[in-house]
């Protein structure tokens, strides 16, 4: 199964739009200092997946997910776990958050939404 991304780009027009889930899978004090406008923050764990499926029951929702670039590798296999349940409108940010510092779009920070 392939990984789907989208770029920093295509994120910032859906969030403008306000038609997708941007997932934070950083750690709490990663998502506290800055993170993307309305972005959620579920972090990379064990229960990773259970806890999104809880979250977005509607296999049909449009779930952006981000890490830290340096840890895209570990983020295939609970992507493609997602996706083998059924979410076929779940992506990865390319590049992750990094992308979207790069790019200097907004930032939010505190714990957010």
């Amino acid at each position: 199964m392939s990984q789907n991304f989208i770029t920093a780009i295509e994120l910032k027009e859906l969030v403008d739009k306000g038609e997708v889930e941007v997932v934070d899978a950083r750690d709490a004090h990663d998502y506290e200092h800055n993170h993307i406008p309305g972005a959620i923050n579920v972090p990379y764990g064990e229960d990773f997946v259970k806890n999104l499926t809880e979250i977005y029951p509607d296999k049909d929702t449009i779930i952006v997910i981000h890490v830290e670039i340096t840890e895209s590798e570990k983020y295939g296999k609970p992507y493609e776990e997602l996706v083998g349940l059924g979410y076929t409108n779940a992506k990865l940010l390319e590049d992750g958050f990094r992308s979207w510092l790069d790019a200097g779009y907004p930032l939010e920070f505190g714990a957010g939404s």
